[in-house]
């Protein structure tokens, strides 16, 4: 077992390695047509450079949006960088969670997936949106899963058409 410093160091490094600064910001407009567009206070995880506050604000979308991130992309205001797998906030601080194009990418061997499932389902409220699904992890008690195929997006193969909601109960 990593301490948490050296497991976000090993995570910085990772995210460094993989270059994890691709742009899926053209499937959100798809995503959010397929599970609708989250309310309230939102938490985007694995934020990059705040591209999903910044994709709402250039679709005239007003929303409250805290990013986070493990690398330090943003010179947004409400950036947090933090590690997914101990998020430094209290239980259900967001009215949804919305991780796009991060949860299936960086969890691999390294971070499971079930753990920063839970965490992101401690801090919502209501619900997570994580695109595209990933497979294969265990989910709390407490929360409820449905696929959504967002159709629109045609260049995916059809795993990433698939968004994955968690609802808590």
């Amino acid at each position: 077992m990593l301490s948490a410093e050296r497991e976000n160091t090993f995570l910085v490094e990772l995210g460094q390695r993989n270059d994890c600064t691709g742009d899926s910001s053209r499937y959100y407009g798809e995503i959010f047509k397929a599970v609708g567009v989250p309310e309230g206070k939102i938490l985007d995880v694995g934020s990059h450079d705040a591209r999903l506050a910044r994709w709402f604000l250039e679709n005239g979308i007003i929303r409250n949006v805290v990013s986070l991130d493990i690398l330090n992309l943003s010179v947004k205001e409400e950036f947090v960088r933090a590690n997914a797998t101990r998020l430094p906030f209290r239980d259900n601080s967001f009215d949804s969670i919305v991780s796009l194009a991060s949860v299936p990418s960086h969890c691999g061997l390294w971070v499971p997936k079930a753990a920063v499932v839970s965490e992101l389902t401690r801090v919502a409220k209501s619900s997570v949106i994580i695109w595209p699904a990933p497979r294969f992890f265990r989910l709390p008690d407490n929360v409820a899963k449905r696929h959504v195929d967002a159709k629109g997006i045609t260049s995916a193969s059809p795993n990433q058409r698939s968004v994955l909601v968690l609802d808590k109960r």
